[in-house]
C-alpha cells in the first residue's frame, strides 16, 4: 500500500485507482451544498417590528443537531471496536459515558457534550494526522511497525 505511479499505467486501471475519490468527492460537495442549501431558509419577509422567529432556528436544523449527537455516539462505538488500543480505549470510555447518560433519561444534546465532543475532534485530528505521517518511511524507521509503541497507538494493522 502507498503511492502508485499512473505513468506506466492503462487508462482504465487509472480510472480505477481514481474513480473512487474522484465519486467520493462529488458527492460529498454535493451533500454539502444539498444540506446547506436546505438548512439556510430566507428569512420571512415581515414588515412588523416584532419579529420574535427570527433567532428560533428551523425544526430541520433542530432534528439534524439532534440527530447528529446520536450518531457520533454511534460512531464512537463502532471506531473503539475496531482494534483494541489507547486511542480506541479513550473512544470506547467517551462512547460508555454517553451511552450511560442517555440511559439514564439525561439528554445528551447539552453544552457539556458539545464540550467534549469537540476535544475529541480535536483528538481524532491528531489521531488521523499521525496516521498519516507514520505512512512515511522515515517515521517508519524512527517507530518499528512491530514495536509496542505502534501497536499501543493504533499506527499499524
Amino acid at each position: 500500500m502507498g503511492l502508485v505511479k499512473l505513468n506506466d499505467l492503462h487508462w482504465t486501471q487509472i480510472i480505477r485507482w481514481l474513480g473512487p475519490d474522484v465519486v467520493a468527492l462529488t458527492v460529498t460537495i454535493i451533500c454539502y451544498v444539498s444540506i446547506s442549501n436546505f438548512l439556510s431558509e430566507p428569512p420571512p419577509l415581515n414588515l412588523s417590528n416584532t419579529d420574535t422567529n427570527s433567532a428560533e432556528p428551523s425544526s430541520w436544523n433542530k432534528i439534524l443537531h439532534s440527530i447528529g449527537a446520536y450518531v457520533s455516539l454511534g460512531f464512537l462505538c463502532l471506531t473503539s471496536s475496531l482494534q483494541p488500543s489507547v486511542p480506541s480505549g479513550i473512544y470506547y470510555l467517551i462512547f460508555l459515558g454517553g451511552a450511560t447518560w442517555w440511559a439514564l433519561s439525561k439528554n445528551i444534546i447539552n453544552k457539556a457534550f458539545a464540550r467534549i465532543f469537540s476535544i475529541l475532534a480535536v483528538f481524532v485530528a491528531i489521531h488521523i494526522i499521525a496516521l498519516f505521517l507514520y505512512q512515511l518511511e522515515w517515521s517508519q524507521e524512527l517507530i518499528d511497525p512491530k514495536s509496542l509503541v505502534a501497536r499501543f497507538v493504533n499506527l499499524t494493522f
